[in-house]
């Protein structure tokens, strides 16, 4: 094995890169004030969609549904939005900003 050079590491920079930059762009949107009267609810992967759905509806509108059907883009007027979803079993929450980007209007039935 003469003349073979080791590995440099050069083909690192390029996945380095696009993960600064995603992690980037994600602290803008992150620093930027979100809605308060809008966000997205991950609900339990083992729950049925219609569980899901009756459980974000009972806290506010349903307003377009994730790639998955238990994350739940919900709206509501009435204040503390995060905590009445957590307390309706939602696992976490992403800004509605965020979720937009995977979501589907609600013209579909989550059942």
């Amino acid at each position: 094995m003469t003349g073979s050079k080791p590995d440099s590491g050069g083909g690192w920079a390029l996945p380095i890169g696009a993960l600064a930059l995603s992690t980037a762009a994600l602290l803008t949107l992150a620093a930027a004030p979100g809605r308060a009267d809008a966000m997205a609810a991950v609900y339990p992967p083992w729950w049925t969609p219609a569980r899901a759905a009756a459980s974000a509806t009972a806290e506010g509108d349903l307003q377009a549904i994730g790639g998955i059907a238990t994350i739940l883009v919900v709206r509501s007027d009435r204040p503390d939005l995060g905590h009445r979803l957590r307390a309706s079993g939602a696992l976490f929450l992403i800004d509605s900003r965020l979720a937009s980007f995977c979501a589907t209007p609600t013209d579909r039935d989550p059942a």
